[in-house]
């Protein structure tokens, strides 16, 4: 009663038809990246994002000689928005990843993680490691892993939750994957609609 907002979840979240006003946008035209939008993040893998047909693949790599998979020296191609935002609704249209041992994520993340009420949450709108396995004799789930960490004080205390939820359809499909974050609510959808999932707190 303490705050002037009702906390409830749409079961479906249009931003355009809700009035929201689009701030950012890209579609990937083109064959080259947009630097002035995004920022290559991990130094040394500009050759594994590339951009065609309207979209953006990131890439990951294995320098010559690495013969340790968890080595340091693993390449791995990251994106970081060269803006950034405080609250609004954040989608991506993607393939949830299908080989064994790697995943993708789409995350909100501040650049320090001091303040938990400025620059401390970490919103992993979506995790796909559950959809395919360390090794190919593996059995994929269809499964995304969703987490939401609080940090406080330079990490020095870290609360967080975990969920899971089911994803319809095959790894062939597209889908559309968003996050609506206000001050009061941080809802994951799928294709527009609300994620129903399992929590756990940690």
């Amino acid at each position: 009663t303490a705050f002037p907002a009702l906390i409830d979840p749409q079961p479906e979240f249009d931003p355009d038809k809700a009035g929201w006003k689009k701030v950012f946008e890209d579609e990937f035209e083109g064959d080259r990246l947009d630097e002035t939008a995004w920022q290559i993040r991990n130094p040394g893998t500009d050759h594994l994002v590339k951009v065609g047909d309207g979209m953006v693949r990131l890439g990951v790599d294995f320098p010559a000689g690495c013969t340790n998979r968890i080595a340091p020296s693993l390449l791995v191609a990251s994106l970081w928005s060269r803006q950034s935002w405080l609250y609004g609704y954040f989608e991506a249209r993607v393939k949830f990843s299908r080989q064994n041992g790697w995943w993708a994520a789409f995350w909100l993340y501040g650049e320090k993680v001091d303040n938990p009420f400025t620059e401390g949450f970490e919103i992993d709108i979506f995790e796909d490691y559950f959809t395919r396995r360390l090794t190919p004799e593996g059995t994929p789930e269809m499964s995304l892993d969703h987490n939401l960490h609080m940090y406080c004080g330079s990490r020095k205390s870290l609360k967080s939750w975990n969920y899971n939820s089911a994803l319809p359809g095959s790894l062939d499909d597209w889908h559309r994957i968003g996050c609506k974050w206000t001050p009061f609510e941080i809802s994951y959808y799928l294709d527009g609609k609300l994620i129903r999932s399992d929590a756990g707190v940690a």
